[in-house]
This record gives structure tokens, sequence and C-alpha cells, in this order.
């Protein structure tokens, strides 16, 4: 009876320990199946690429621009007529009128603008006072303008030219060019804050301007070239060259001219495409491949947001840096054109500025109050001009040179808000900070959101701000607010954290596991508490990879992943190959799982081998004992 009893508990004892491992392989195995199935339900549904019942807006009233101007280069300066219509289009009467006149920026450079006689008239208006204050030209009526109503305002005007290697100035050596931006009195946009008074920018842009009316006869030396946001209507050539360009609506008028451009042409999809550099042999290469940057970047524009609307596209050399940016109108600098300068860099600058033609001209930002749209849009396009050429290692070589250099500067100088004005990049007096948090982490910011949503998802942000603002002015909000709906998503989060908080995440990772098939992970972030960040995470074993999104919030977040094979290896990696804008790791965001011991108490497992031990050192030693006794 002794001997069936011992094999029927230790029988007992191996069912309970076959039923213990088959209840944890099983319920591993589910816990596996639903992490692996909830990072596959993570995926974000992709929005249409195009929202066709969003139509663009166009304005049905528009202020007009006519002038009848001469470049004069004995004198180094422009003057002329110009008669503006304008039609007030908001919703209440108006006392006084808002010009811009930017010469005046310029006149401790020898550059300026004067007001020769200035007449307003219609109705009933026949006169004005006017006073300029830095670069404003404030023209009080002597009756209020009331909604709807028009009234031609006549200037005279003379702008002297500075002789500076800049995109407003003139050169005479090497060669002779001169270059007209920002040059007449312009309208100040009226929106919800009243008239825009934003000062001139030397470090960045403060060109806000509504969408108008222009017209233009100029008349130059009879040998000079000249390069023209407007479309030529016609020319006369005598003992000078006039200048007859067509009625277009578009947002400034820009024009370049000198007797030393060559100039060659192409066209694409109804746009004539031409570029301006100077007769050099060693520059023209470059010049005439221009054309073919500028087609590149139209078709690939055209198909990614939206058509380009102009009738032409002048690409000019000048003797500034980098480039310059104008409707219709880009200048580059002369300087990249040479056949030993870096290529990759000279076609970076021009569909850099190319892409600017959607960013502030299509679609019209206060570039001055929120320089944080153009920019940073401006240097994605160039990048995504690569990818969409399938020029991988291109693409990828600029996007590490961006996220490098702001990684460099942030380390040595701190993190910068990037939702500032110009105002606030001024207030340093020094272009750095500007230039390497609106250029490069405005651009690692864009690129952030582009990982996050999905390329499709993304430009199809982008084309339904292109049919909502086209023609329009919009603000970062409604940038913002787009982004949302398309995406099906409150992004308010994103915007907020990268765009107008200061502080770059510094995270660290550990990872331990007690029993091979649980691993509980572990993220710091010293930095602020307020960062949400979905990353990716990997887990690596000999026998499997888990791969899932996650969300590290605040300043710590614990995860628990199990496992579907037991393990005594592993290594965990967060935002692996991941472009995430973030204090330098003296380490990569890596770590190998600590596999701990046990603590008591003790598994069901270990206690059921424990008392199988026992049973079987029980029925070994008995019959040893019973010998014994009988030898006594």
């Amino acid at each position: 009876m002794q001997k069936k009893s011992e094999r029927q508990i230790i029988g007992f004892f191996f069912v309970l320990l076959f039923m213990g491992v088959m209840f944890v392989q099983l319920s591993s195995h589910g816990k596996s199946i639903s992490i692996i199935s909830s990072a596959t339900s993570t995926k974000k549904e992709q929005a249409p690429s195009l929202r066709n019942s969003v139509k663009p807006k166009t304005p049905t009233i528009i202020n007009s621009y006519f002038f009848t101007v001469e470049l004069d280069v004995a004198t180094a300066s422009i003057s002329g007529v110009l008669v503006v219509n304008y039609t007030n289009t908001e919703n209440v009467p108006l006392s006084q009128l808002v010009f811009h006149v930017h010469p005046k920026a310029f006149v401790s450079y020898g550059g300026d603008i004067v007001i020769n006689t200035l007449q307003v008239e219609g109705d009933q208006l026949n006169s004005s006072s006017h006073q300029i204050t830095d670069t404003i030209l404030e023209i009080n009526l002597n009756a209020t303008l009331l909604p709807l109503k028009s009234v031609i305002i006549t200037i005279d005007f003379t702008t002297t030219i500075p002789q500076l290697e800049d995109r407003f100035g003139y050169i005479l050596s090497p060669y002779e060019a001169y270059y007209l931006t920002n040059w007449y009195p312009v309208l100040a946009v009226y929106d919800q804050n009243g008239w825009d008074r934003s000062p001139y920018s030397f470090m960045g842009e403060s060109f806000y301007y509504d969408m108008s009316s222009y017209e233009m006869i100029l008349t130059v030396p009879k040998t000079f070239q000249v390069a023209c946001s407007l479309p030529v209507k016609t020319q006369v050539v005598g003992v000078k060259k006039t200048i007859i360009y067509e009625k277009v609506t578009i947002r400034d008028l820009a024009f370049a001219a000198s007797p030393d451009f060559a100039k060659s042409s192409t066209t694409w999809n109804g746009t004539t495409i031409t570029s301006y550099y100077f007769d050099d042999e060693e520059l023209e290469y470059r010049g005439k491949l221009a054309t073919e940057m500028g087609r590149q970047a139209l078709e690939i524009y055209s198909s990614a947001f939206g058509p380009y609307i102009w009738e032409t596209l002048a690409i000019v050399t000048f003797p500034g840096g980098g480039g310059m940016e104008y409707p219709g109108l880009v200048l580059i600098a002369h300087n990249t054109y040479y056949n030993g300068s870096n290529f990759l860099y000279w076609e970076e600058v021009i569909v850099h500025e190319i892409a600017h033609q959607y960013f502030p001209f299509i679609l019209g930002t206060n570039s001055y109050l929120e320089p944080f749209i153009d920019e940073p849009f401006a240097v994605w396009t160039s990048i995504y001009f690569l990818e969409a050429q399938n020029r991988t290692d291109d693409a990828k070589e600029k996007t590490a040179y961006r996220y490098k250099v702001y990684e460099a500067y942030s380390l040595d100088k701190g993190d910068f808000k990037l939702g500032s004005s110009m105002a606030y990049w001024t207030s340093f007096g020094d272009s750095l900070p500007y230039f390497y948090t609106v250029y490069d982490k405005g651009f690692v910011v864009l690129k952030m959101l582009e990982n996050y949503l999905g390329t499709e998802t993304f430009l199809a942000c982008l084309q339904v701000i292109y049919q909502t603002f086209a023609g329009s002015n919009l603000f970062f909000k409604d940038f913002t607010s787009i982004f949302s709906s398309v995406s099906h998503q409150n992004l308010t989060w994103f915007f907020d954290q990268w765009y107008f908080k200061t502080g770059l995440p510094k995270l660290s990772l550990t990872a331990s596991s007690q029993d091979g098939l649980t691993i509980t992970i572990k993220v710091t972030n010293a930095e602020k508490d307020w960062y949400q960040l979905p990353l990716p995470l990997e887990i690596i074993t000999p026998f499997e990879k888990l791969v899932t999104t996650v969300w590290i919030n605040g300043s710590k977040t614990t995860l628990s992943f199990t496992l579907t094979n037991k393990t005594d290896s592993a290594t965990v990696y967060l935002a692996r190959n991941m472009l995430l804008l973030r204090t330098f790791y003296q380490t990569p965001l890596q770590t190998e799982v600590v596999f701990l011991t046990p603590e008591t108490p003790l598994p069901l497992i270990s206690i059921l081998i424990g008392g199988l031990i026992v049973l079987l050192f029980r029925k070994w030693r008995r019959p040893s004992l019973r010998n014994f006794k009988r030898r006594s």
C-alpha cells in the first residue's frame, strides 16, 4: 500500500507540473500576439491624396498697380509714376492708407526713395497729407473710405539704388547689373491686426502683400537684358529700350537688368522658364542648365502641391550669397555657377527658392510675424525634390546635414523657440540663431511630422492648404488646422511642443526581465515633462523581433512586453533610425536587457519541481534504511 501511494503522489505532481508549464506557455503566447496585433493596428489610415471638394479662394476684388518708370544708370536710380487703384474690401471705413517704402531701410548704404508728388482723387477725395516714418508711408485721407469704395493714388517717386552686392543694389565690376527688389511704394496688408507695419528685415523677409494686378512700362539702356516677374508684351528699341509688360495678378514686382546677361529658355506646361547669367564661358554650362532645374522643380512641385500659376519664371544670377525669392523671379548666388563649386548646393539653392513660389507667394504668409512657415517649407521641399527623383542617397545626405548642424548649434548655444517673429530674431544682433533654428530646426520638425503622418497624408495636407488659400493669405493657425482636419487627428500637441516651447528631449533607456518572457522597459526624459513622443520601439532576441510604436509621455514612462519565446538575451532599441530633435546622447538609444534572478515567493513551477525532488529522494532513501536494519 505504501509503494502504490507514493507512485500516485509522484504521478499527481507530474500532472501539476505539465499543467503549469502549459499554462505559462499559452498565457505568454496570447500576450505576444496581442502586442503584435496592437502594433499593426496603430498604423494610420492614409488620407486621400487630394481633396477635390475644397476649392481655392480667389479674391473677387483686387488692387492694381500701373508703372511708367525709367532706369537711369548714370544716377543709379529709377524714377517715374505709379498709379494705384485701391478698393476698401474691409468691413470698416478707412481714414488712412499705409504703404511700405522699403528703400528707406538702405539710406545708410546710399539707397533711398523720395516721394516727389502724391495725389489722391476719386469719390470726392482730391487731396491728402502724408508722412514717412522709417519704412512706412502713411496717407491721411480727407474723407473716410467706405467699404467697397475705391480711390486712385498717383505717386511720382525716385528710388536711389545702393551700390551693394545684395538683393537690392547694383554692381559695376566685374559685370554691370542692377537688382530692383522692394523698390517702390507698395500697399501694406490690412488684416485682423489692422495695417501691417512690419519693418524691412535684412536678416530674413518682411514682404507680406496682397495679390494685385500689375502692369509696367519700363525704359532701360538699349543694350540691357531685363529679367522680370512679369511677361513681356512688346518692346521698342531706339536710343533706349522700352519694354511693355503684360498685366498679371501677382503679389510683388521685381526685376534685374544688365548689359552682361546671357539667357537661355525652355517651356513647361505653358510656363516659360528663363535663366539669366553673366556672359562668361565658365558660367555657361550651369547658366543653361538652370532652366532644366527650374523645369524639374515646377513639374515636381505642381504635382505634389498644386499648379504654378504664372506664365513666366526667371532664374537670375546675382552677386549676393545663397539665394532670394520673389514671385515669378528668383536670385541665385553668382559664385555657385562656377564649374568648380558644389553642384548639389547650387541645385539646392535653385529648387529652394523656386519652392518659395508656393510659400509665401501663391499662398500668402506674413513672413515677418511667421517666418517659421516659409523657410522650413522651402528646405523640406528642396529635399523632397531629391526624393521625388529617387535620389535617396542625396536626400539622406542633405537630411543628415540639417540635423547635425542644429544638433551641434543647440549643444553650444541651447535650443530656441521656432515659432518666433523676425523681431525676436533681429534682437540678437546675430543671424545665426535665426538661420540655425528657422531653417535647420524648422526642417527637422516638418520631417518629423511627415514621418509621423506618412508622406501621402503629409502631401494631402499641403494640397488642401493650396486649394483653400491659393491667391489669399493664411496664418499658422490655418496651417495647423488643416493638418489636423486632413489627418483626422488633433495635432495641437505636436505644434505646441515643437514650435512654441524650448528644450529638447533628453532620453535614457533601461530594460529588465525576471523570467525571460516579460520585458519591462523604462524611458526617462531628463529635460521637460510635457513632451509627447510617438517613437518606434524594437525588441530583438535570438528567436524573434517585436516592432511597435510607443508613446513616451512626461518625465518617465514604463512599458511591458511579453515575448513569444523565452530568451536569455535581448536588445531594445528606441527611436532607431528616426529623425528626432533631441539633446545629444553619449550612447545610442539602445540597451541590453538585464535578466534578474527571480525573488521569493517562488513561482508555481519551482514549487512543483522542488516537491517532486523531495518525493524521489524519499523513495530512493527508504529501501536503503530497511536493508540497514535487516543487516543490524
